[in-house]
């Protein structure tokens, strides 16, 4: 079985890059990335209360976040959230997030 150089590149890609899902009753958001730092805004139709986050901060080539920071309102303001790696299951509303550490 060949293997294609764009699938290898995919599979390097997501092993090297922290994850986060945040997932409602009706609605789920994933995103990855490799450094940590800004303030990201959920999408607008990410709706309800959020009852699991998972956050999985390994990375090949970047110093590993220490955890994330979720939310209330957008622009990162409003009540916080401190989450770390693994699942957490915080039962509460969210619009935007930042890696930490």
């Amino acid at each position: 079985m060949k293997i294609s150089l764009l699938s290898l590149l995919a599979l390097t890609s997501a092993a090297s890059a922290w994850q986060i899902t945040f997932e409602a009753k009706y609605s789920r958001v994933h995103a990855v990335g490799k450094k940590s730092g800004g303030c990201q805004n959920l999408r607008s139709d990410y709706k309800g209360i959020t009852t699991t986050v998972s956050f999985n901060a390994e990375t090949s080539y970047y110093p590993d976040p220490d955890g994330y920071t979720a939310y209330a309102q957008e622009n990162c303001k409003g009540r916080a959230y401190y989450g770390v790696q693994g699942n957490q299951h915080p039962n509460k509303t969210f619009k935007s997030y930042r890696i930490t550490g």
